[in-house]
């Protein structure tokens, strides 16, 4: 198998991989492609997809060997739209996205008490 025929392979996997699966009734195992693009990887191994489903589905990806960008989105089965975006790379995978937790913010005494360390904290020798 040539290394292009390997990246193509690797390609189909990945958007098989990231697809977004959820059913809330028999109509959601039903569901239709609607839209279908891909471009198969050139010589560096970049590539490009995006598809669509019946039930809301739709899913975009580009990327190459080392990193991939995309998007998704659906209707979650309490019918919040959901989109998630995402950048896998050599630092990992990462992504954001409205309907994920948020840390609370920091409360006002801790910002205070930073600030009072930085003001106060005697700077440490040079290290030789």
């Amino acid at each position: 198998m040539s290394t292009k025929e390997r990246l193509n392979l690797l390609a189909v996997l990945f958007l098989l991989s990231t697809s977004v699966v959820y059913a809330l009734d028999e109509d959601e195992h039903n569901a239709k492609i609607t839209d279908f693009r891909i471009a198969p990887a050139d010589e560096q191994g970049v590539f490009k997809y995006a598809y669509a489903t019946s039930n809301g589905i739709a899913v975009q990806a580009a990327g190459s060997p080392l990193e991939a960008i995309g998007i998704y989105s659906y209707t979650s089965p309490e019918g919040v739209p959901i989109e998630v975006r995402y950048i896998a790379d050599e630092l990992g995978f990462h992504v954001v996205g409205r309907h994920l937790p948020r840390p609370p913010p920091i409360p006002d005494y801790i910002l205070r008490s930073i600030e009072y360390i930085k003001a106060h904290s005697t700077p440490a020798p040079p290290v030789e």
